[in-house]
């Protein structure tokens, strides 16, 4: 039986992610045990993403993901107030915390969806 001929694979090199040194561990902001059975939670009563619900023409698509319209920051007031949740499936998340939150370096500004919540209180 014929040798299979060699194929050549480069070395990769191991990318390094460097989070910034000022952002705490997940679990350290609040991302817990309590959070993981409250967003189970929150999930169940509300399986359908919002923000695909609200596009023109509305899209049916499963939330995996429980957003937090108003970024807490860190508080934990804001954190926990299940009337600034938002279900979401993980595209529609990722692109609002990418254009909307502050992510990269962006800033803050509201988000369409999310508009019924004020900083106010």
């Amino acid at each position: 039986m014929p040798e299979r001929a060699k194929s050549y694979k480069p070395k990769h090199t191991a990318r390094t992610f460097t989070a910034k040194p000022e952002r705490q561990q997940s679990h350290e902001r609040g991302y817990d045990h309590r959070w993981r059975k409250a967003r189970a939670a929150f999930l169940r009563s509300n399986p359908t993403c919002a923000y695909c619900a609200a596009m023109t023409p509305p899209r049916l698509t499963a939330a995996t993901v429980v957003d937090h319209a108003t970024p807490h920051k860190g508080d934990p007031e804001i954190f926990w107030d299940q009337s600034r949740w938002v279900s979401a499936c993980r595209e529609c998340h990722n692109r609002k915390t990418a254009t909307h939150d502050g992510a990269f370096g962006r800033e803050v500004k509201p988000h369409p969806a999310a508009g019924q919540h004020s900083d106010n209180g």
